[in-house]
């Protein structure tokens, strides 16, 4: 038996929901103006969360599902691990097999 702790793999990277967002956009040829008319959302939001100021809540998510085809927890997902990566990389929180 190994006595060695697990060392979970950790990125030094985080990847925001409008980087996944933009590769969407690209690969439909759908604009950011043209997601937000069918989306209902503003275009000023869909920028903001294109790179990466805004985080896309739940009620977002739902939006962009109905018009992506993504689904709501992917986005869901997306934003949640990139606040996590935000909150260890500014020290607020101890990464699991960190002392």
């Amino acid at each position: 038996m190994s006595t060695n702790p697990i060392h979970p793999y950790e990125p030094d990277y985080g990847v925001t929901p409008g980087e996944i967002l933009a590769e969407i956009l690209a690969a439909t040829g759908m604009s950011q103006g043209e997601l937000a008319v069918r989306s209902g959302l503003s275009a000023r939001t869909i920028s903001l969360i294109g790179g990466g100021k805004a985080p896309v809540t739940p009620e977002t998510a739902l939006l962009l599902e109905r018009v992506l085809e993504v689904e709501a927890e992917v986005w869901n997902n997306l934003e949640s691990h990139h606040r996590l990566f935000l909150a260890r990389r500014q020290g607020n929180g101890s990464s699991p097999g960190r002392t």
